[in-house]
């Protein structure tokens, strides 16, 4: 099976890219490619340039006889999922979980029990982090676009961003209603999903009376009670299988 990677549309010039920077240490370094293999370049617009790799040098690797076509279609209903902030290695798993499930954009969540410590001099370099792994999650999962993955928010500023969108909160206890259930009950089916889950200690009461009056949905995935970390991409599975 042809390597999947994603390089900036400037690299890709009509049938030839010039591959660099970490993409060419991964490439070269850990997966030690060699010419003649088959790649696949992704602009994370949508579209893929099949080719092979043609010649490889000492900072770069050029790929040749590249062929533009259009993606595969990605997941619908598109899925944004607010995931409140936990232990960075946990994050780590949310996010590989999501991008290879098919979830479209990731927001690290604020929450009364969560963790919150959010250094505004490490955003920049947790935010290059988590980025890194979607990008890296999205390639092996074969993606055409890379999910964005924005700045830590509050619950009301993720609803006032995706506004038109279905808002369910995952929650375990009453009020919450089956997520079938709630999908069933819509006159149409959704284009976009705003899904948000909880910290482990889950939210509080005042939380939940928030995201009532927010417009969110209350809804639970089950009986039995998942790591947070799980919670969001099993969620966003049963929803695609609902709408297949």
């Amino acid at each position: 099976m042809p390597i999947h990677v994603f390089v900036p549309p400037s690299c890709i010039l009509d049938d030839t890219a010039e591959i660099t920077g970490a993409d060419f240490h991964h490439l070269a370094r850990v997966l030690r490619v060699r010419a003649g293999e088959r790649i696949v370049l992704l602009d994370n617009t949508g579209f893929v340039y099949r080719g092979a790799i043609h010649q490889i040098n000492r900072r770069s690797i050029t790929a040749a006889g590249l062929v533009r076509e259009p993606g595969p279609v990605e997941p619908m209903p598109a899925i944004y999922l607010a995931q409140a902030m936990v232990r960075g290695e946990r994050l780590d798993e949310v996010i590989q979980l999501g991008c290879q499930v098919g979830i479209s954009a990731f927001w690290p969540l604020m929450t009364n029990r969560g963790l919150n410590g959010w250094s505004i001099e490490k955003e920049a370099e947790k935010l290059e982090r988590w980025r890194s792994i979607a990008k890296a999650a999205a390639e092996q999962s074969k993606r055409t676009r890379i999910p964005p993955i924005e700045k830590p928010s509050t619950l009301a500023e993720t609803r006032q961003r995706y506004s038109d969108a279905l808002a369910v909160l995952l929650h375990p206890f009453e009020p919450a209603i089956a997520l079938k259930r709630l999908l069933n009950g819509q006159a149409t089916p959704p284009s976009e999903i705003l899904l948000v889950v909880g910290p482990e200690g889950g939210f509080d009461p005042a939380e939940i009376e928030e995201a009532i009056d927010l417009g969110f949905h209350i809804a639970t995935i089950g009986k039995t009670i998942l790591r947070t970390e799980l919670a969001g991409a099993v969620a966003a599975a049963r929803i695609f299988h609902h709408y297949e």
